[in-house]
């Protein structure tokens, strides 16, 4: 079992995020950071916050150590940035502390500290310097670092000190009064998870369990001190990778920090028999995606059974949709619908119980196109949450011990149809596989994914074998007589016979070439799709690297100040867009700043000056598979390594960038000779993970320091030679602007081992959507070169 334990560290591009990039658009925009500021202090609005839970990720305990803190409450009444509540909640605080004299834990909502210029610090505190000491430096009395949920560890320092900011100590909650912005939401915290801790603390507890195939299977916590037969309860499913944790009676879940502290409360109320024990995750909220899975169940109620639709719109549904080959009666069977107006259908996800949690909408509409009509087919999801269910779950009966996993909903049907197997599609194609849903699939000692007859399926069904435990897992491997399931049923092929034909997946030292045959006849036959996923912005990069794949690493360097995280934010974002699952770790330049320039190379346009046009392309931007780490600066190797496996884990991330190696390295702590050996360390951590995890990474790396008139090679890599060894692709941004009156700037690819190809691909930016991408709109103006 591999350390995939840190989601704390993962940022997702979600709403949360895209507020600061709005904040930071208009600042702009208005030019004046300092008046902008001052508005946004008095349009703050507080209110009063329910009591946290003991295991809430916004809860920050800090200690109040001195008695100099009191003149800090009275001080902060005249500031007006500070509501009145706040202050007597802070005056009733010390007085606590002051008559039991015991440390005080408060909850602390922080806002970004980047939108504001107004400090609630004292002109004493900032000159002495003690404040920090006081408030977040010491947690509980230990003078070390408090990571701050959803920042990296130095923020508490900016917090203390000078960098100023609007603060509630009382549980107040700060928020905008704007609409566009909210609070920021702290990261989910948890510590590092090893199955043995699991097991260890199951025992010590007296909890009955089971290993299963991805889980350890418990019991419900409120049942752990009866006799009763494990079998005959509501089972607890805690996942052995990262400790996530589904209860099915109390219908909770959450991470391994959660379970533990409320498993702990819970039997200490039951062992002194304070009230009976009818629910456990008592301390737990509900997530707020219950509206929407009850919209999600209005939404499927409200439509009509398929067998309802007349024969016409039946006929114009099946023609659009190509599922010509599907019968009526096989889609009642999975619960589907017919829209009310019989111009679409409903397609529902059902969690482990029955549920509907979700609903897809396929429907059709007419578009005018100057005199002709044409009908294109519009997909919509009812609900955004956290929930997840599965397809085709409702038609799986408890006896079941095989199933057939696929990646649409119409391939789950036509499997079941022709075969009479029961099969599910999972919620989000084959592009993830939430670890919400590895219980429902415990119980089954066989599972088929049966992902379509692309390349990149057969490298995703693999990639899920090893969550999905590879010892019960089969592999339908694609061909041009193994298409996807709905395909297959319409070209009049033996679906039974397909089936027959999936692989165990097994692991072996040593293997001979009649193992490998079908695969090296795969790569000659299917040469274009092995090559990987190409570019769209880059053409001219897919004739020299050929595509972008798995396992591989790739150095990317060039000068200071040459664009080079600019090129590679665009260089991901192209993949991204194709559905590369990615995650940046950025420790040079902070996410706000990145997904600014992110933002504007994906919709082409400057939002600076087109900031009506935020919303339309910041919705779309969120629908990215697009995630960040939180880390910033000099930070461990095993923290980053440890992170990037959890998103692989969870996410299912393909694509890795990791900007720059320098920073996250913090050179300035090693003397000249080893500092080159921690490099070539992280160095071959990054090209291990790369290999077993089957996800390509991108590494930036600086060049050593030359004479500007020569040009980079693969030795002006900084370090030793062992960078340019592992590396798959190395490629280097040249600029040749200022040693040459004609000199331009280009990426020359100086090492491709998949295909041998190198050259150059020559670039022009476009300053208002800050992308070297060709074809790029300029508004008329001349192209500028990029410094970053």
């Amino acid at each position: 079992m591999l350390p995939w334990l840190h989601p704390q560290r993962l940022l997702s591009s979600s709403m949360r995020t895209r507020k600061y990039i709005y904040n930071t658009c208009a600042l702009t925009q208005s030019g004046s950071c300092q008046d902008q500021s001052a508005t946004a202090v008095n349009n703050l609005e507080v209110s009063q916050c329910s009591k946290p839970s003991p295991c809430s990720p916004t809860r920050v305990p800090f200690s109040i150590v001195s008695h100099k803190m009191q003149s800090r409450f009275e001080d902060s009444t005249s500031n007006p940035s500070i509501c009145s509540m706040c202050c007597e909640n802070r005056k009733a605080a010390y007085q606590r502390l002051h008559k039991k004299h015991r440390l005080a834990s408060l909850s602390v909502h922080i806002v970004d500290h980047n939108m504001f210029h107004e400090s609630h610090l004292t002109k004493h505190d900032k000159e002495t310097d003690k404040c920090s000491k006081s408030i977040l430096h010491n947690r509980y009395g230990h003078r070390n670092g408090t990571t701050i949920h959803g920042h990296a560890a130095m923020v508490y320092g900016a917090l203390a000190t000078s960098t100023p900011r609007p603060m509630c100590s009382s549980g107040a909650q700060v928020r905008w009064s704007s609409s566009r912005a909210g609070n920021v939401i702290p990261l989910e915290q948890s510590k590092p998870v090893q199955t043995g801790e699991i097991k260890k603390f199951l025992t010590d507890n007296e909890f009955a369990y089971r290993e299963g195939y991805t889980c350890l299977i418990s019991t419900c916590p409120r049942h752990v001190r009866r006799k009763i037969r494990l079998s005959e309860l509501d089972r607890l499913y805690i996942n052995r990778t990262t400790g996530y944790f589904v209860c099915q009676s109390c219908k909770k879940s959450g991470n391994w920090q959660q379970l533990t502290e409320n498993v702990t409360n819970l039997l200490e109320v039951i062992s002194h028999k304070k009230r009976k024990p009818n629910q456990c995750f008592d301390g737990m909220t509900l997530d707020d995606g219950t509206v929407e899975v009850k919209k999600a169940q209005e939404l499927w109620e409200s439509c009509i059974p398929v067998s309802s639709l007349e024969q016409q719109n039946w006929d114009q549904l099946s023609y659009h949709l190509g599922i010509q080959g599907l019968t009526r009666e096989s889609l009642e069977r999975y619960q589907v619908r017919g829209t009310p107006d019989q111009d679409g259908l409903v397609l529902p996800a059902v969690s482990v119980d029955g549920t509907i949690v979700g609903v897809k909408s396929i429907i059709l509409q007419t578009v005018k196109s100057g005199d002709t009509e044409k009908t294109r087919v519009v997909t919509r999801f009812s609900s955004r949450s956290d929930y997840h269910g599965l397809f085709g779950w409702g038609a799986v009966k408890s006896e079941d011990k095989e199933i057939v996993l696929t990646a649409n909903e119409f391939d789950a049907i036509a499997v079941n149809q022709a075969t009479g197997l029961r099969a599910v599609a999972l919620p989000k194609g084959d592009s993830v596989l939430p670890q919400q849903v590895l219980p429902m699939l415990e119980d089954f000692t066989k599972v088929t994914l049966w992902l379509g007859g692309a390349v990149k399926t057969w490298e995703t069904a693999k990639q899920f074998s090893k969550k999905l435990n590879d010892s019960r897992c089969h592999l339908i491997r694609p061909g041009a007589d193994q298409p996807n399931a709905l395909a297959a049923v319409k070209e009049g092929l033996d679906l039974a016979r397909i089936l027959k034909s999936a692989k165990l997946v097994r692991h072996k030292s040593i293997i001979s070439f009649r193992s490998l045959r079908q695969d090296v006849y795969s790569e000659l036959a299917m040469a274009e799709q092995i090559a990987g996923v190409k570019w769209k912005r880059y053409p001219q990069l897919n004739s020299l690297l050929k595509g972008h794949r798995r396992g591989e690493l790739t150095v990317f360097t060039g000068p200071t100040g040459s664009g080079k995280t600019t090129f590679i934010s665009d260089y991901s974002l192209d993949l991204c867009v194709q559905g590369v699952n990615t995650l940046w770790g950025s420790f040079e330049i902070n996410n706000v700043r990145l997904l600014k320039t992110m933002l504007s190379q994906f919709s082409q346009l400057n939002l600076v000056k087109r900031l009506d046009a935020f919303d339309h392309w910041a919705d779309q931007f969120e629908e990215l598979p697009m995630y960040f780490m939180t880390f910033h600066g000099q930070e461990n190797i095993r923290n980053v390594i440890e992170t990037m496996s959890h998103a692989v884990y969870v996410q299912d991330i393909a694509h890795v960038v990791v900007d720059n190696l320098q920073f996250m390295m913090g050179l300035n702590t090693f003397s000249s000779t080893d500092r080159y050996i921690v490099q070539d360390k992280v160095i071959t951590a990054f090209r291990k993970f790369a290999t077993n995890m089957n996800c390509h990474v991108t590494l930036v790396i600086h060049p050593r320091k030359e004479r500007e008139t020569d040009e980079l090679t693969v030795s002006s890599i900084f370090g030793s030679a062992k960078a340019s060894q592992e590396a798959d692709n190395i490629l280097i941004l040249q600029d040749k602007r200022l040693t040459s009156v004609r000199g331009r700037k280009y990426v020359q690819v100086a090492k491709n081992r998949f295909d041998g190809e190198l050259g150059i691909m020559l670039l022009k930016f476009n300053k208002d959507t800050k992308s070297f991408a060709s074809g790029s709109p300029s508004d008329g103006k001349k192209d500028t070169e990029a410094r970053q």
